[in-house]
């Protein structure tokens, strides 16, 4: 029996085709700017990029987070629960308590939903096929509050009747 040839090992180990790459991208650019530019450049690219983006969402996490430990403990999402309960079975063919994960991941994030999960009383609402996508359900209302405040702050710097706003105010409530 003769062997496949595609299995052959490469001459070139594709780590060299990587540092090539950047070698001569960086190498470039650091003559193009000078290396000193260049490096600058990138260091306040990331110091930037770190302060004003990921901080920021971190920051607002945060406080969205504390609103829902709020909600929850001043019976808030009780009543957010009671009201959506009888949606979540013709809509999502899940259990009623399923709203509970839904009100907890928009009020905070994705991560919401597991604490649920490791809850014995909640998960004994859940036939097997069902509890298996109340991740992808928590994931699909995660992060809901920062989505919609994003949406409602753009409509108030822009004209609340542009098209676009309203569609991204559609999908950042409905998603």
């Amino acid at each position: 029996m003769e062997k496949n040839k595609s299995n052959r090992k490469s001459l070139v180990p594709s780590g060299v085709w990587c540092i090539t790459s950047v070698v001569v991208l960086f190498g470039y650019l650091g003559m193009v700017m000078g290396v000193p530019n260049m490096l600058n450049t990138i260091m306040r690219t990331a110091h930037d990029l770190l302060l004003n983006t990921v901080f920021y969402l971190m920051s607002i996490c945060v406080i969205t987070g504390a609103i829902g430990k709020v909600f929850v403990e001043f019976g808030v999402v009780a009543l957010l629960e009671r009201t959506l309960r009888p949606l979540m079975r013709p809509i999502f063919n899940l259990p009623g308590v399923t709203s509970l994960g839904a009100v907890m991941t928009f009020l905070s994030d994705n991560p919401a939903i597991i604490s649920l999960a490791h809850d014995k009383r909640f998960a004994s609402y859940f036939k097997k096929y069902q509890f298996i996508s109340l991740t992808n359900f928590g994931t699909a209302f995660g992060m809901g509050l920062l989505g919609t405040d994003r949406c409602l702050l753009r409509m108030r710097v822009l004209n609340p009747t542009d098209a676009t706003v309203c569609i991204e105010g559609l999908s950042a409530v409905c998603r």
